[in-house]
């Protein structure tokens, strides 16, 4: 599983937060455009986060909120295209 969402700022990239599937756990991890490296921004359990729609949602807000603290700046998220 890996789900992306852009983050911009003055319509330029600056990130991207990332959803994958490691080890039974779903993580949102922050992925700068400066090459810097990834940071984990949270986790849950995979099982709770497929089986709930709305925990989902809580918890891709709770991603997008830590990566506005991991990247110091505030942010404009693109969902993914489906």
């Amino acid at each position: 599983m890996l789900v992306r969402w852009r983050a911009m700022t003055a319509g330029d990239k600056i990130g991207d937060v990332l959803l994958r599937g490691v080890k039974g756990r779903c993580e949102a991890l922050w992925r700068p455009t400066d090459g810097t490296h990834d940071v984990v921004l949270c986790s849950i359990d995979l099982q709770a986060y497929r089986d709930d729609a709305q925990l989902q949602k809580l918890f891709i807000d709770l991603a997008i909120e830590a990566a506005r603290v991991a990247a110091r700046v505030v942010v404009r998220l693109q969902e993914p295209a489906n």
